[in-house]
């Protein structure tokens, strides 16, 4: 059996120094010399019948060279446990010597990425509630009022009015011309605010009829500009077609065409505020854990092997198709700095759920991703996700759905390192409108 020993050349870099036997030295030039005589040429012989000592005379180095290609293939996995982290990439084998039949050598290697020992300092997640308000509920019944929603073309001489669903073609001119096509057949619903709200409030004040035409005149800010100078442009709209919208009662039977797990209005309001909590605090738990990473960013260190994340920049900017040769210095800094904040993120979030995990057999870890996904998606979401997850398949709802269940197990990491404290009552609808915080 093999010896190997290891010792640290830096903190991304090891030296594995192994004595191979006889036994495995000879078993490895074998498989080297198999391989040599079925791939390699040579004039007067067929090719895989050339004589033994033609192949370890013309192809000594050869033969040497995989020798050693297979023993640290066949070695590999011990060397890898011994390490206790992962290997990046082989990058020299130095010392090479044999002595009979046995051999040693010492294997370089770069290690995978990884970050020190975790610290925590200072890091604080709060346990928020959401303040839902009757008339929160309201709004997300409207939404579905809107969902079930019927039109009927008004009378041709009827004007626009707030809530009529309109059919329109505009186009956009600047400096006396048309910027692009014209934009045809685009529905409106006034009121909602959508489009452009000048342009909704000119329609209704006007009491535009179907067929007639307004122009809007309005300015852009120029950011190019030293002064920002502000350029005039118009809005050429045509009416085209008025609908008035029918919107159906909130009653028993729109609760049971909303969903057959409801029965009353009543019903419908309590199953919709249930559903609104999970979203707030689905939305809660991901802008606290992006800001529990931040702090957690700045206080931890990251070790990255030399020319790892060189690589990872070039990869990044193949992606995006930008020429990596012809950017300027400070730009490639710039793209430099994203790609390594990603993947630090990418290893503060694999070593925390490697730590949340840990206690976890494998079917108890699938059991607990199942319940939280059927506790906390319709039905209908969660069977398409679990079975996506059964075939493991790389779909994006799935994807976002484990990430969700990834923050709550940090969540709760956390809490049970008492760093979760009693959070405070939240504004639903002012919290769920403000912009998620990038993570």
């Amino acid at each position: 059996m093999a010896k190997i020993s290891l010792d640290k050349v830096s903190d991304t870099r090891q030296k594995a120094s192994i004595f191979a036997t006889e036994e495995e030295t000879l078993s490895a030039e074998k498989k080297a010399f198999n391989k040599i005589q079925k791939e390699k040429k040579v004039d007067g012989f067929r090719q895989g019948k050339i004589p033994e000592n033609i192949i370890k005379t013309r192809f000594s180095k050869e033969i040497e060279t995989e020798t050693l290609n297979t023993l640290i293939h066949d070695l590999y996995p011990e060397i890898l446990e011994k390490s206790s982290k992962n290997i990046f990439r082989i990058v020299n084998v130095e010392n090479y010597s044999k002595d009979k039949n046995s051999c040693k050598f010492d294997l370089i290697f770069d290690l995978s990425p990884y970050m020190k020992n975790l610290k925590m300092k200072n890091i604080v997640l709060l346990d928020n509630i959401p303040q839902i308000q009757e008339s929160d509920i309201d709004d997300e019944l409207k939404d579905i009022q809107r969902g079930g929603a019927k039109s009927e073309p008004k009378a041709e001489d009827a004007c626009a009015e707030d809530g009529d669903l309109i059919t329109v073609n505009y186009e956009v001119w600047m400096d006396g011309a048309p910027q692009g096509k014209e934009q045809k057949d685009i529905r409106l619903l006034l009121g909602e605010k959508k489009f452009d709200e000048e342009v909704e409030e000119q329609i209704i004040k006007e009491k535009i009829k179907k067929g007639e035409e307004i122009l809007v005149k309005k300015t852009l800010k120029q950011d190019g500009t030293e002064d920002k100078e502000e350029k005039p442009y118009e809005i050429h709209l045509s009416v085209t077609g008025i609908e008035k919208v029918i919107y159906p009662e909130i009653n028993d039977e729109l609760a049971r065409a909303y969903s057959p797990q409801f029965n009353t209005v009543s019903e419908l309001k309590n199953g919709l505020r249930k559903d609104m909590e999970k979203r707030f605090f689905r939305k809660d738990l991901t802008e606290q854990i992006a800001k529990a990473f931040d702090d957690l960013e700045t206080q931890n260190e990251f070790l990255f092997p030399e020319g790892y994340l060189e690589e990872k920049l070039y990869e990044f900017l193949s992606e995006y198709k930008v020429d990596h040769s012809k950017l300027p210095p400070e730009q490639k800094k710039g793209y430099a700095d994203i790609v390594e904040k990603r993947y630090r993120r990418i290893l503060l979030n694999e070593h925390l759920v490697r730590e949340t995990i840990k206690h976890f057999k494998k079917d108890e870890l699938e059991k607990e991703f199942e319940n939280f996904v059927r506790a906390d998606f319709d039905e209908k979401i969660a069977e398409y996700v679990l079975a996506a997850y059964k075939n493991k398949k790389n779909d994006e709802t799935l994807n976002k759905i484990n990430l969700f269940f990834q923050n709550k197990l940090i969540f709760d990491y956390f809490k049970s390192g008492k760093l979760v404290k009693k959070g405070k009552k939240i504004a639903y609808k002012e919290f769920m409108a403000q912009e998620n915080k990038p993570s």
